[in-house]
């Protein structure tokens, strides 16, 4: 089997595991095991820098994030209930739609692995897309301080 099936197959299964499980620290980590996965699938696709990115931001400081808001807010166990909805109905559709996928793939566009970008990187990077980076500066320091609040409250 494809190992690039597989990996796409980890990340909906991770997916759907964030959705269907009640603990929601559970369900931050696998939301970061998505992260994680995906990462690799770019990275197999030529992208490593967006892997990186991935990597570093999704699976490492949103994670991060979630779990320190999580033990800061503790929700009751009472309140986390499950509907049936959720709980058989996503991972059937889920199923339903990978079935669907597989026999559709012959009139599905082929996704080629990238050759790599037509300008260098750092031309690239610092020159054309360098916007990116002021909200990737933006998004990190909107993590820091919402993390320097939540210390500073319970104080």
């Amino acid at each position: 089997m494809n190992i690039d099936v597989l990996l796409l197959a980890a990340v909906t299964a991770f997916a759907i595991l964030s959705i269907i499980v009640k603990d929601l620290i559970r369900a931050a980590l696998a939301l970061a095991a998505v992260s994680a996965v995906l990462a690799i699938v770019l990275y197999r696709i030529g992208s490593p820098f967006a892997a990186a990115f991935e990597l570093s931001v999704a699976a490492g400081l949103i994670t991060v994030l979630f779990i320190s808001a999580i033990s800061l807010i503790r929700p009751d166990k009472d309140d986390a209930k499950e509907s049936l909805m959720i709980t058989a109905g996503l991972p059937v559709a889920s199923v339903l739609f990978a079935v669907v996928l597989w026999f559709a793939r012959p009139f599905l566009p082929v996704m080629n692995a990238a050759t790599g970008p037509s300008a260098p990187f750092r031309d690239f990077f610092w020159n054309i897309r360098s916007f990116d980076l002021v909200g990737q500066i933006c998004i990190l320091l909107v993590g820091v301080f919402i993390v320097i609040l939540f210390f500073k409250e319970q104080k």
